[in-house]
């Protein structure tokens, strides 16, 4: 999968950087300009990589060949356009935008791989430097900001009338068909909790097994039990004999005024709290033991916290309630937590199935998502509906929205064209750019 991605993203940024390269059995190099904008080329292996990104089969009959290779350069043509037209206007970004957008393109991508060591890797597997890649990653984020600014000051916000969205309808009313089945649902998220909420469940969990040391329990006994350190939970929790200048500071003076056989209250160390026990003093060094509690995993507890909030809903506490006391995000807080209607058909396999087997009102268990854990109510499912404008005007509006912006941006493209030198040098695939015509 991972291998996948960076071929793609590969192909990508190579069409950004405007080169290519085809190697002959040989190894000699064949560079084959197939158009020109401006004094910018486009290279045969431009449209091999769009062809490889996207996945597109080519046919055995060579002339629909060159009708997909033909589509595709039309549209590398037309971005060029825009772009060249924008330079033209002298239409630029500032960097702290282009900052912004490749920081959330960078970070994006970085946790599809786990993290940016093993991007690293992948990316030196591919003959590529991390610092080389990402430049070229950033000229790309600046090229696209560039053109959509070009297209936001020509075309501006493109809307559609209702009279525009029923001549839509029925010009492809042939064409829909069914929508989809829907679902409406409720979201409680439950995030990994911050390092602060660690700290004190730690703590508290610790408080627990001190005051159950209080009331009785023997030391040997807790720590069989409760404590997280394995290496020393069935010796007794020795840790060893110290000299006090060895110890942190908080230990150290803890220790110091207990008698043989005597324990601390919990104290924080660098990894969890503990209850340390003196054992003796001999040559001026303490013999200890402790109980140790380890921070929780924020994961494991997110799921733990999502999973309590799912046994209430099940059990009948109102899900109103539950939602304000867990959620924490204002947008969120504002629609009550409400997503969708959502095609069905759209959802992962394993929750579709949840949701058709479970029916409207239902809760769904804990579902993990993006480190984050969702506890889901069906709030309605919708049949597949035949699309008319008197059940579907927003899903029409905005599909005649689309075709309204690209017709502009298509005229836009060809009277641009107009103003800048374009040529298609290879007459087999000339035949199906239309662009300039």
């Amino acid at each position: 999968m991972r291998k996948l991605i960076i071929a793609h993203l590969l192909a990508a940024v190579c069409l950004s950087w405007g080169f290519g390269l085809s190697f002959h059995d040989d190894g000699s190099v064949d560079i084959r300009i197939v158009a020109v904008v401006g004094n910018t080329p486009i290279l045969s292996t431009e449209l091999d990589q769009v062809v490889f990104m996207y996945g597109i089969q080519l046919p055995a009959d060579s002339e629909e060949v060159y009708k997909i290779y033909g589509k595709i350069l039309n549209d590398l043509i037309a971005e060029q356009v825009i772009y060249q037209a924008a330079l033209a206007e002298s239409i630029t970004v500032d960097e702290e935008t282009v900052n912004q957008e490749f920081s959330a393109r960078w970070d994006s991508l970085v946790s599809q791989f786990g993290s940016e060591q093993a991007l690293e890797e992948t990316l030196a597997a591919e003959g590529l430097s991390l610092s080389s890649f990402k430049r070229k990653l950033k000229d790309q984020v600046r090229e696209g900001l560039i053109k959509q600014m070009f297209i936001q000051r020509h075309l501006g916000q493109v809307e559609v009338s209702d009279e525009e969205v029923q001549k839509f309808y029925e010009e492809n009313r042939d064409s829909f068909g069914e929508y989809p089945e829907q679902v409406k649902l409720r979201a409680i998220v439950i995030s990994p909790p911050p390092e602060s909420v660690l700290w004190a469940e730690s703590e508290r969990i610790s408080r627990q097994i001190y005051d159950s040391l209080r009331a009785g329990m023997k030391f040997a006994d807790a720590v069989e039990k409760f404590s997280d350190d394995t290496t020393t939970k069935h010796s007794g929790g020795y840790i060893g004999e110290f000299a006090p200048e060895d110890l942190p500071e908080n230990f150290r003076n803890a220790l110091q005024n207990l008698s043989p056989g005597e324990y601390t209250q919990p104290l924080r160390g660098s990894e969890g709290y503990h209850i340390l026990k003196l054992n003796s003093r001999r040559g001026g060094k303490l013999s200890v033991s402790h109980i140790f509690t380890k921070l929780p995993d924020a994961g494991e507890m997110a799921h733990k916290t999502a999973q309590a909030v799912y046994d209430s809903a099940v059990s009948g506490v109102s899900f109103d309630s539950l939602f304000v006391h867990h959620t924490k995000d204002s947008s969120m807080l504002a629609n009550k937590g409400e997503v969708g209607p959502l095609p069905v058909n759209s959802l992962p396999p394993a929750l579709a199935m949840l949701i058709d087997s479970l029916g409207k009102g239902a809760y769904i268990p804990p579902i993990e998502q993006n480190g984050s854990w969702l506890v889901l109510n069906i709030l309605d499912i919708i049949p597949a509906q035949k699309i008319t404008p008197e059940t579907h005007l927003d899903y029409l509006r905005e599909l005649a929205r689309r075709q309204k912006f690209s017709d502009k941006l298509d005229q836009l493209v060809r009277k641009m064209a107009k103003k800048i030198y374009v040529e298609v040098r290879d007459p087999k695939l000339a035949r199906y750019v239309d662009i300039t015509q």
